[in-house]
């Protein structure tokens, strides 16, 4: 199993901010002098450099692939797929030498925890491609009338895909597709196949409701571990 996250890992965004989480003043358990950190533990991130959008904070999430509790919350794995507050993933590095090595349920007194399955000893990252991954959109010709972006998404072990849209002041999560404007085909995150393309839209409607300046259109394909990637689609609206 994956090493445990504590307070002296290295967090990062996918911009090169650095994450922070606090330290409990009371901990209970630690490692290396770190204290093990747990689901629902509150970060906050400095320098990111996404001027449009900055990521600025992160909530801890357990994949519950461990049984390992801590105050009746779940460890947090180095492996556990994290997000910014901007919806897109967080790097994190570990150093010291412990291991989770609970199963989802615990494992009886005297007995060995089973070998992993091959997913999740798999710590390959998916591999994401984006056709175009340039556009530009002008509001005086109106052209092109239409934008799309394909993206192909590939792992031998997909979980899951998220699509989305950041743009001066903010970030919105298009994934579902109910986002009046950009079609999503197909919706929801769904990822079952080893390789599966899932284009965006982008109308000409929708595309004079952008304000000038870049839109980023990123597309975060997440493997059975947790491991993630994440390429952006890049539009000028000028």
């Amino acid at each position: 199993m994956p090493q445990l996250l504590t307070t002296n890992a290295q967090i990062k965004c996918l911009h090169g901010g650095t994450g922070t989480v606090p330290a409990p003043s009371a901990p209970l358990m630690t490692v290396s002098n770190g204290v093990v950190l747990v689901e629902g533990d509150t970060g906050v991130i400095a320098g990111c450099t996404l001027g449009i959008a900055p990521c600025v904070s992160f909530t801890l999430r357990s994949m519950h692939y461990n049984a390992t509790r801590i105050s009746s919350r779940h460890a947090v794995l180095v492996t556990d797929f994290q997000l910014t507050t901007t919806f897109l993933p967080l790097l994190c590095t570990e150093t010291h030498p412990a291991m989770d090595n609970s199963t989802p349920t615990a494992i009886a007194p005297g007995q060995d925890a089973p070998p992993l399955p091959p997913e999740l000893l798999d710590v390959t990252p998916p591999i994401v491609v984006v056709a175009p991954p340039v556009a530009a959109f002008n509001h005086a010709t109106q052209t092109p009338p239409t934008v799309a972006f394909v993206f192909t998404i590939s792992s031998a072990f997909p979980r899951q895909w998220s699509l989305t849209h950041v743009s001066t002041g903010g970030a919105l999560d298009v994934t579902s597709g109910d986002i009046p404007g950009p079609t999503v085909v197909p919706a929801g995150g769904s990822w079952n196949s080893p390789t599966q393309i899932v284009t965006i839209s982008l109308n000409t409607a929708y595309l004079n409701s952008l304000v000038t300046g870049q839109h980023l259109f990123y597309l975060t394909a997440v493997s059975k571990r947790g491991i993630p990637v994440a390429i952006p689609a890049t539009l000028t609206v000028a």
